[in-house]
């Protein structure tokens, strides 16, 4: 935990993907995983959460803003639907 810890103070743009990869070369098989390195810095504050993403948009003359949120419910359900058809393939409705 604190190599974690080290290697985001030393490299502050280094995300959970990175220092794990980092950990992986230096430590082998002992090394944690991506998620585990994930909430130890989230544990610890040290990972802020993105803004979401904005999309804009007129519509005879006038504007529109749309807040496109990551939905997890959303995504394992459409996740769930193409596997039950056969991976690889699109669920057909």
């Amino acid at each position: 935990m604190i190599g974690i810890l080290e290697l985001r103070e030393k490299h502050a743009t280094w995300g959970p993907d990175k220092i794990s990869r980092v950990l992986v070369r230096t430590l082998g098989t002992n090394a944690p995983s991506k998620s585990t390195v994930a909430r130890v810095l989230q544990r610890a504050g040290r990972i802020r959460r993105r803004r979401p993403r904005v999309r804009l948009w007129t519509v005879e003359g006038r504007p529109y803003v749309e807040v496109v949120r990551y939905d997890p419910a959303a995504i394992r359900a459409w996740a769930l639907q193409r596997t039950a058809h056969g991976q690889g393939r699109q669920a057909e409705e």
